[in-house]
């Protein structure tokens, strides 16, 4: 159903919060846009253009079809804008939002299987605190019995929950790799530099945060520094 046209769009709306571009919005964008299209030879009408309302110098492919910028990418100069443009067309013309929706859904038994089994843990703290007043031996029985209710629910579930650890490290690492695709797009549509001097600004207003290890394992996006390495080694 997310693949339908007007599902697509209605979901878009709800989950990500953006809208169709107002008419001052479309004309800083329609222009951009045939030029990028024009660049990639694909129809503009093919695709669908959002703005979220965001002062994050952000933009995001979804679906298949959906293509959205924040108020303040509206705001780049026109080349850079179409370098943000052309990034976010090389996800749609490598399928990367089709991906992202398939890993959702089939990620949805292991994601359920998690909720599950917080809700249980916290239930059995909440109920061993309760008998906990009447004395702590029953107490304790109480907590064990149920520890062993929620074990053998485990058991049933426990495939799925195996699966967050592993899941979670590959998908962060197809989204960055998926990340960098995009980027080698819209440098071969002729954008490299332009989606450097984007890049640039995001660090400005970002700032170089040090992260540890397991955020950069569970990073969807490469880091800014990194994207700019890779883009200048394009241009060799």
């Amino acid at each position: 159903m997310l693949f339908v046209p007007s599902v697509e769009t209605t979901v878009s709306r709800l989950m990500f919060r953006v809208r169709p571009p107002g008419p001052d919005e479309m004309n800083h964008l329609r222009q951009p846009w045939q030029s990028v299209c024009q660049a990639a030879g694909v129809a503009p009408g093919r695709f669908v253009l959002m703005v979220e309302d965001s002062h994050e110098l952000n933009a995001f492919a979804a679906g298949g079809r959906t293509v959205a910028v924040t108020q303040t990418s509206l705001r780049l100069p026109p080349k850079q804008l179409e370098a943000v443009l052309a990034h976010e067309l090389g996800h749609h013309l490598s399928g990367h939002p089709t991906v992202s929706i398939l890993s959702w859904w089939y990620a949805l038994p292991a994601r359920g299987a998690a909720f599950l089994a917080r809700i249980a843990v916290r239930f059995i703290l909440a109920v061993a605190d309760a008998f906990a007043r009447f004395g702590g031996g029953t107490g304790a029985l109480v907590a064990l019995l149920l520890s062993l209710v929620v074990l053998t629910m485990l058991a049933f579930v426990g495939f799925w929950l195996l699966l967050i650890p592993l899941t979670a490290p590959l998908l962060a690492w197809a989204s960055r790799i998926g990340e960098l695709r995009a980027d080698r797009t819209a440098a071969e549509l002729g954008y490299g530099p332009h989606l450097v001097e984007v890049l640039h600004r995001w660090i400005a207003a970002d700032g170089r945060r040090q992260e540890s290890v397991k955020a950069r394992m569970l990073a969807t996006h490469p880091s800014p520094t990194d994207r700019i390495h890779r883009l200048h080694g394009l241009r060799r």
